[in-house]
This record gives C-alpha cells, sequence and structure tokens, in this order.
C-alpha cells in the first residue's frame, strides 16, 4: 500500500494539482457569471458577423389575439401574444390580422431593454353594427358608468327617463330609469335641460346639473333606486353654480354659489356644510379626500392670478400666471407619486410638478422642482390616461402627450380638426377618442394610427364595453330607415 501524503514529492504534485483544479474551476465560475451577466444585459454573438451584440425584448400583443408581426416587413415566428429578442435598433413593427386594419410603430429598443407593446387595437376592415335601442329622433343624453358597465340613454327632456342597457349582457332588454318629477321644484320646464356633472365611483349614483329658464339646480339620481335620489339645492337650502363630488362618493360635495366665489364642503348623511374651505376659487380640481387644487386672483397683482394647493389644513401658493379665461389643471398619482399639472394658457407653457407640497412644506423653503415643460399655444384642456402614465395638454386640433415613465413627449395633430371648446377624452391608458361631424376617431398617445371608428352624432361617444371587444354609438337606426339609434359594433368576437 501506497502513502503518497507521505512521500514530500507526491504531496508537492498533488497539491499542485489540487491548485491547478481549483485555479480551472475559478476560471470557469468567473467566465460562467460574465457570460450570464452578458446574457441578462442582453448580449450575444451575431452568427452572420461574430461581433458581440446587445439585445433587447420585445414583448408584442394585440386585440384580438393571434395577429401576425412583422418586424422591418419581415415576419416573425410568433402571433401575438409573443415575445421578440432583437439587437438593439431601430424597427419597424407591423401588426396585422384577417379581417383588420394593420397596426404600425417604429420602436427604438435599447439594449438589455424590455419595450412592451402590448395595447395595439385593431379595427375591423368592415363593421358589423346592430340597433339595441332606437328612437324617433336624436337622443338627448347618452352617458356611461366608470365601470363601462351601464349605459344610460334619453330620447327627450320632457320624458324624464333613461334606457338603461347592461353591457354585459346586451342581449336582455333594456330596463328603464324614471327620474321623479319632485326633484324639480315648480315643475320641468319644456325648453328645461340636464347635463351630466359626474359619476360616483359605486357606478350607481350620478351627479347632474338642471338648467332651467330662472334657474339653476343639481341633483343626485340614484340608478338602482330613483326615489332615494336628491336635490341638492332642496337638501341644503343653497344655490350652487358649480357643484363636483367630493373624492367621488355620492354623498359629499363641494360646491360653490359664485365663481369667483368660496368653496364650501356639504354632507348629505348628516345634512352638514362646512365653514368657507377657500375664498375667491375661480376654478378648481380635487383627489381623494383633501387634496384642492384651483386658480385664484386673490393676493396677486393686477392682469395675474395664481394656481394653488389645498391639503386639507393649508393652502400653498404653486405658481403665479397671467390671468386667462380659463385655467386648465389636473392632478392625480403615477408609480406612487404625485403630479399636478397647470397651464399658463398666455405663455404657451404646461407645467408638471412632482410631488410639489414636499418641498412647499419643508422647513428649508427649497424651490419646487418643475418635473417637465409641456409647449402647446393656447393649452385648454389637461387630463390623465386612465393608467395615469400619460398627460394631455390639448389646444383645439393639437395635443401635446407626455410620457411620465419615459419622461418623453409627443405632438399630435389630429387629422380632423374640432371645435377650440370641444375636450378629446382618453379612451383608455394609451388612446385618444373624438366625435366631431357624425364620425368618430380613435389615435394612439404619440398620434399614430388614427383611425376611423364607427358613425357618432353624440359628441361625447362613442363608448366600449369593458373589455373593449364591442364599441356603442348614437347614429341613424340600422333596422328602420329616419330613425336614430343605440348600436353596437363588434370590434373582437374571438
Amino acid at each position: 500500500m501506497q502513502m503518497d501524503f507521505l512521500d514530500p514529492r507526491r504531496k508537492k504534485a498533488h497539491k499542485q494539482r489540487l491548485f491547478l483544479g481549483y485555479f480551472l474551476m475559478s476560471i470557469a465560475i468567473l467566465l460562467g457569471t460574465v457570460l450570464v451577466m452578458h446574457l441578462a444585459f442582453g448580449f450575444d454573438v451575431d452568427r452572420k458577423t461574430g461581433e458581440l451584440v446587445q439585445n433587447g425584448t420585445l414583448y408584442v400583443d394585440s386585440k384580438p389575439k393571434g395577429a401576425k408581426v412583422f418586424i422591418n416587413n419581415i415576419e416573425q415566428r410568433g402571433r401575438t401574444d409573443t415575445r421578440l429578442v432583437l439587437p438593439a435598433g431601430a424597427y419597424a413593427l407591423r401588426i396585422e390580422a384577417s379581417g383588420y386594419r394593420n397596426w404600425e410603430k417604429t420602436i427604438d429598443l435599447d439594449g438589455g431593454e424590455i419595450e412592451r407593446i402590448t395595447y395595439p387595437y385593431l379595427v375591423p376592415n368592415e363593421f358589423v353594427t346592430t340597433d339595441v335601442v332606437t328612437y324617433a329622433s336624436q337622443p338627448v343624453i347618452s352617458t356611461q358608468s366608470p365601470d363601462r358597465r351601464w349605459l344610460l340613454t334619453m330620447s327627450a327632456y320632457m320624458d324624464l327617463t333613461f334606457d338603461v342597457v347592461d353591457l354585459s349582457d346586451v342581449k336582455k332588454a333594456p330596463t328603464q330609469l324614471v327620474v321623479p318629477t319632485s326633484l324639480f321644484v315648480g315643475g320641468f320646464g319644456a325648453n328645461d335641460t340636464l347635463e351630466v356633472v359626474e359619476w360616483s365611483t359605486n357606478n350607481r349614483n350620478i351627479l347632474m346639473k338642471w338648467i332651467g329658464q330662472d334657474q339653476t339646480r343639481f341633483i343626485v339620481l340614484d340608478r338602482e333606486d330613483p326615489a332615494q335620489s336628491i336635490d341638492i339645492n332642496t337638501v341644503f337650502g343653497i344655490s350652487p353654480v358649480v357643484v363636483s363630488l367630493k373624492n367621488k362618493r355620492s354623498d359629499q360635495f363641494y360646491y360653490m354659489e359664485a365663481v369667483p366665489g368660496v368653496l364650501r364642503v356639504a354632507n348629505s348623511k348628516n345634512k352638514t356644510i362646512s365653514a368657507p374651505i377657500l375664498e375667491q376659487v375661480i376654478d378648481y380640481k380635487t383627489y381623494g379626500d383633501d387634496i384642492v387644487l384651483f386658480a385664484t386672483k386673490k393676493d396677486v397683482d393686477a392682469g395675474r392670478a395664481k394656481y394653488v394647493i389645498y391639503d386639507g389644513s393649508q393652502a400653498y401658493d404653486l405658481k403665479n400666471v397671467a390671468e386667462s379665461d380659463y385655467y386648465p389643471m389636473d392632478v392625480s398619482k403615477y408609480d406612487n407619486e404625485w403630479y399636478y399639472v397647470i397651464g399658463a394658457r398666455y405663455e404657451g407653457n404646461t407645467f408638471v410638478y412632482k410631488n410639489p407640497l414636499k418641498y412647499l412644506k419643508s422647513d428649508t423653503h427649497e424651490s419646487v422642482n418643475v418635473e417637465a415643460i409641456i409647449r402647446l399655444a393656447n393649452p385648454r384642456y389637461i387630463s390623465f390616461s386612465a393608467n395615469t402614465q400619460f398627460i394631455g395638454v390639448q389646444g383645439g386640433s393639437e395635443i401635446m402627450s407626455f410620457d411620465l415613465e419615459k419622461e418623453h413627449y409627443y405632438r399630435v395633430k389630429l387629422k380632423v380638426g374640432v371645435p377650440e371648446d370641444y375636450q378629446v377624452r382618453w379612451m383608455d391608458g394609451r388612446r385618444y377618442v373624438y366625435s366631431v361631424a357624425g364620425q368618430s376617431y380613435i389615435l394612439d398617445y404619440d398620434g399614430s394610427n388614427e383611425q376611423t371608428l364607427v358613425s357618432s352624432d353624440y359628441e361625447a361617444g362613442p363608448f366600449f364595453d369593458r373589455d373593449y371587444d364591442n364599441v356603442f354609438t348614437i347614429e341613424d337606426s340600422k333596422s328602420t330607415a329616419g330613425q336614430k339609434a343605440l348600436t353596437m359594433t363588434v370590434i373582437d368576437n374571438s
């Protein structure tokens, strides 16, 4: 029996072999780690040139699914929903589906980046449209609940009756919602009108404005139990000219009895009215229970106005601007950050502030940081997309979109002009929708893929069901000549 560990020469050779083995193993581990890290960051070897390239990952989806995907006019193996690994660079992406119009976009893919193009909405070449409810004449109101389930249509103001369509099951016959005449003190006149102000997020209550010959009053209509509807003016003994729901609840309201005026809160549960919250308010936007972003001329020089943030206990000046006929503004949260957006009409600028109260409340008196300046002449409307990732600033037929995630600007010019006082709406988290001259259109946030959609005689339309499978609008009846109808057009029946 040999005892190698007792032989100095054999012992030395054994140590050398162990050292060499450990060294080679370390090299292998190091190379493997480097390789894995390079692969994780998208690096690969171009099999044609042998060069080291950095790839990006592109996820592509569409509605409907199963569409063909083309990169630089070359059809890819997968169909939507699919994943593509591509070298960094610019690509022409095209999505095609039989019976649908193509969707196209130029993609700039960075190495190691994951880009998700999962929102393409393909529009059919030919529409299949059917009547849901027919009317003898053009309906005066059509409005949809926030959850996109309930669609209410009123044929004539004097009827004071809504047809209620459940978009989750359009085969069900519409029900009728009769607005109680007791809500209209002195009676509803032949020339009186109703306007929808906003829905509560409970998808049940609707704040409405009654415009009579000698008065303006506000009511809260209960869709499920009309008898529980209330006349705000009568309940509180007030005569407001502006009313909005507090935190989208149906039993608390912000209101003003003049413009500029005092802002108060009314609570219909306990029938109370708060002390004045703010004074000399011209216009305002609210968020949650406490936040009020408002415009005022209080304590400013002649010809000037200012935007102020109220946090529920104290007001903080945000920005001084030139006096204007309107003061566009909005406030929301994205990725747990607060964003306040205000427009300066005569400067042609819209200012985006990120977490401004953090600085305004600071004892160090730090200046408020402007996150972005969106340059557009005469900004009139400001709004956040449904997912709050995008800010849309509109001035007439031109829109500037700002992507909060990528910090990128997109200038959008509508193909069909709209009136100066018409507001283009967000269809969802990445698309705009608008109706003009009896026709509706949709387009992506960056202005691409603008498509003619369905006919629409109602400027607030069209409307979509929960999954955007069908589109609903007011147009000429498909079944009865000379009549109007609420129609349904199938977009995706897969």
